[in-house]
């Protein structure tokens, strides 16, 4: 590939990548390694600023010339067993150490644990499941949990306090819904873009951080507006809106500004909003609807950039949305501020 041709693709890689998810990524970045054919790995690679194992990643979920079916790395039947094939025993267990304690005959709007994977790991081998702290955390977002927080923030004084909120969101949540009034999920994130050489931004962590700086708030609670003036005919019905807010362990300066600006926003709705703030912790919603994903990138002279990113989702029974999810990329400079 000559030096002309690989500027052309580094700009080509600096518009898209950013506004791709990261599976997107890594297919993208393999289709254009298997075009270019022998050492298309390392070229892509070089050019996009990621690892040449992304790239390959990337060229395996392709699937391309190899009879892997789209979407799968492996061949049907290839590898090992799934550990809850060899033990069938242990996604019971892993869901009885979660709260509420048990299902019961109504369950309850909220499931989670202030434990960490190493913790519940732990607990499980006591039981006689051996398994990896890694296996658990993908058993658990298999079931749609989220986990949230550095492992370090799972201990200490404030678990109890963590166990105490998520009792105390979870009530509040039930409360709405035998009144009928929508509660939605906002969780407002930040995503550090940092300029390899040679190219335009890319990811320089594929996990983002939680976030209530002036930006986030405003790109989260635009995203909420877009969400319910889009969708004048099928509104969710109520006179009230619960907002629980993800962003990260709450703090007075963060709720200060959510606050304020919530206040404004249910003035605009026209209906009474109130607000709470998820700990961190692992959390799963029984279930959700209507959703909105946004993410608004924020470039600098310096090069650098940042991605705020935005996930809003009905968890409320709705009698008026259809379960449909929407994607929105917008592009802002430092003078849109």
């Amino acid at each position: 590939m000559t030096g002309s041709e690989r500027e052309v693709l580094a700009a080509k890689f600096s518009r898209i990548l950013p506004l791709l998810n990261e599976r997107e990524r890594r297919v993208l970045l393999g289709a254009e390694a298997w075009a270019l054919g022998h050492g298309g790995i390392r070229t892509v690679a070089r050019t996009a600023g990621v690892s040449e194992a992304t790239v390959s990643q990337g060229v395996r979920e392709l699937g391309l010339r190899t009879g892997v079916d789209p979407g799968r790395a492996r061949r049907a039947g290839a590898g090992r067993r799934r550990r809850t094939e060899e033990d069938p025993g242990i996604l019971p267990a892993l869901s009885a150490l979660l709260e509420p304690e048990g299902e019961g005959p109504s369950p309850s709007p909220l499931r989670w644990s202030v434990k960490s994977t190493r913790e519940l790991t732990a607990e499980l081998g006591e039981q006689g499941h051996v398994l990896s702290a890694d296996t658990v955390a993908k058993l658990l977002r298999e079931q749609g949990f989220l986990l949230q927080g550095p492992r370090s923030a799972y201990g200490g004084k404030r678990r109890e306090g963590r166990h105490e909120r998520f009792r105390a969101i979870n009530d509040l949540v039930l409360a709405f819904e035998t009144s009928g009034d929508p509660v939605v999920h906002l969780r407002a994130r930040r995503r550090i873009l940092e300029p390899p050489e040679g190219t335009g931004p890319q990811d320089s962590n594929d996990r983002c951080e939680p976030s209530s700086d002036e930006h986030s708030v405003s790109s989260a609670l635009a995203t909420l507006r877009m969400w319910w003036t889009s969708h004048r005919s099928r509104r969710p019905r109520g006179e009230r809106l619960l907002i629980v807010v993800d962003s990260g362990e709450p703090h007075d300066g963060a709720n200060g500004i959510w606050e304020e600006r919530i206040r404004h926003l249910g003035r605009r709705f026209g209906v009474r909003v109130s607000s709470t703030h998820l700990p961190l912790g692992i959390f799963r919603w029984r279930e959700s609807g209507e959703g909105l994903r946004t993410r608004f990138l924020q470039y600098w002279p310096d090069g650098r950039s940042v991605a705020y990113e935005t996930g809003i989702r009905l968890v409320s029974p709705s009698r008026a949305l259809d379960p449909r999810s929407t994607d929105i990329a917008h592009t802002v400079s430092s003078d849109d501020e």
